[in-house]
């Protein structure tokens, strides 16, 4: 380790670290904090970070078949 390694603050390190590949989910299991203050600590090293995805939506349903009983045929 050289000595700009050893001097080096949290947020640059974490700033290396995302910038590596490592998620925020992974940084704050690491270190023990929540992803709100690794996304705090990010920012305040001037990290881009790209805003949280949406959530998921579940895909939409097909029109389901038309029945082939008679009787849902005649009222519908």
């Amino acid at each position: 380790m050289n000595t700009s390694e050893q001097h080096a603050t949290p947020e640059a390190d974490l700033a290396r670290k995302f910038a590596q590949g490592t998620t925020v989910r992974d940084l704050a299991d690491q270190t023990g904090r929540s992803q709100k203050v690794i996304r705090d600590l990010l920012w305040a090293a001037g990290v881009q970070i790209p805003p949280r995805s949406a959530p998921k939506r579940s895909p939409r349903r097909k029109p389901s078949k038309p029945s082939s009983h008679p009787l849902v045929n005649k009222i519908f």
